[in-house]
């Protein structure tokens, strides 16, 4: 049997990289090597990475048989430009399709207007009279990552029609979004969900993480901390809005042609514990490293397989 070659478009890395036995990517070749998989990095047309004997060499570019897209296409666009053409029409994981849907969020409600979405507004003129029927709203950057750029706006407060980007410096249009009051105790509670396609063509939903903070926003990046979410939430909860995240998948999967190989779906609870989906990642972090921390002997394998899943995935298509 013939091996196969999976390329993983990543960011640069300053500085000397780590060796593959210690960070995830790497350890994911080594493992993946003995299955007769090769895993090569590229962060830039010129820049390609094997390993070789234990530690990552320069490479020529070559051909690959799928990539794995792990690279912010906004924040570098030159580069991921570059990297597309490079590639041409190699399958790739996950497909353009669908990160240009995820990367949008206002494309991304309406394209699931059948799901549960906190109401939204996109026009400008329109803000400060929704604001005043909602009473409590978020102002957000229509594309934003990272937790950036979102504020709750109270009753009074300015709401310019373009914001802060989560690329920095830059800005971009702003819209509208309903509060949806967490269940009691929490400023914010936002649960991660990560799901991911199994060779065998089958969706696995791994453990959720639940983002928790005395804050209006709970994201990571901005000081939340991770716990496992049936810490915070009840299993009746969790059990419907596991058929939730499904169903989101199977939905966003009938609007494309390539292969969706992983989700993160963003999800609120209100007051009833009621789920709503808040936003869909195309590039996910499951947000299992930081479970992994607090319990190394029982998510410490967890995250490893989620790191290979997607890789074998796209090796077997």
């Amino acid at each position: 049997m013939s091996r196969k070659r999976i390329l993983i478009w990543i960011r640069p890395y300053g500085g000397r990289r780590p060796a593959p036995s210690d960070t995830p990517f790497g350890r994911a070749a080594l493992c993946l090597k003995e299955e007769g998989i090769d895993i090569l990095l590229a962060s830039s047309p010129q820049s390609w990475m094997r390993v070789v004997d234990g530690a990552w060499r320069n490479c020529d570019p070559q051909k690959v048989d799928a990539v794995y897209d792990r690279f912010s296409s906004r924040s570098m666009p030159e580069h991921y430009s570059g990297l597309e053409q490079q590639v041409g029409d190699t399958p790739r994981g996950n497909p353009p399709e669908l990160i240009r849907i995820c990367t949008d969020k206002i494309a991304t409600q309406r394209l699931l207007e059948h799901l549960p979405f906190p109401p939204i507004e996109t026009a400008p003129s329109l803000f400060e009279e929704q604001h005043s029927k909602w009473g409590s709203a978020f102002l957000k950057p229509r594309f934003g990552g990272l937790g950036r750029g979102i504020r709750k706006v109270e009753p009074g407060d300015p709401l310019p029609a373009w914001g802060k980007s989560a690329i920095r410096g830059g800005s971009e249009p702003t819209f509208l979004q309903k509060a949806i009051e967490p269940p009691g105790g929490f400023g914010s509670l936002c649960v991660r969900w990560l799901t991911q396609r199994e060779a065998s063509g089958r969706w696995k939903l791994l453990p959720p993480v639940a983002r928790v903070s005395k804050h209006a926003v709970a994201n990571v990046h901005q000081g939340a901390e991770a716990l496992p979410a049936d810490d915070v939430l009840s299993s009746g909860a969790l059990s419907t809005a596991k058929e939730l995240v499904l169903e989101c998948a199977q939905s966003l999967e009938n609007q494309i042609s390539g292969v969706a190989v992983e989700l993160g779906v963003d999800l609120l609870f209100d007051s009833q514990e009621q789920p709503w989906i808040l936003e869909i990642n195309s590039r996910p972090s499951g947000r299992l490293s930081a479970l992994t921390v607090r319990d190394p002997r029982h998510y410490g394998p967890i995250a490893h397989e989620a790191v290979l899943r997607p890789l074998r995935t796209l090796a077997s298509l």
